[in-house]
């Protein structure tokens, strides 16, 4: 999976790859919610990219602290992205 790619997740909604970050050697992907045009939605997900048995798959985060230093991560790599325009 990469950026840019459109992934559907269980719930039956689409959602945009908007960026990707390693922590403790995983990977982690911020998701945005798109409708079947592909217009960006209020929804954001952040989910643990996961290998399984060669398969690629997406989890919930199950560790809080994992959780929230990944999303400080996050928001820290948007910020510096919207500094630049």
């Amino acid at each position: 999976m990469k950026e840019l790619d459109i992934v559907t997740l269980d719930n039956f909604k689409d959602y945009v790859i908007v960026s990707s970050l390693k922590h403790n050697n995983r990977r982690y992907l911020l998701l945005v919610n798109v409708d079947k045009n592909e217009n960006l939605l209020e929804e954001k997900l952040i989910l643990e990219e996961v290998d399984i048995e060669g398969f690629c798959t997406l989890k919930e985060i199950d560790n809080d602290l994992t959780n929230k230093v990944v999303c400080e991560k996050f928001a820290k790599l948007l910020l510096n992205y919207a500094k630049l325009y």
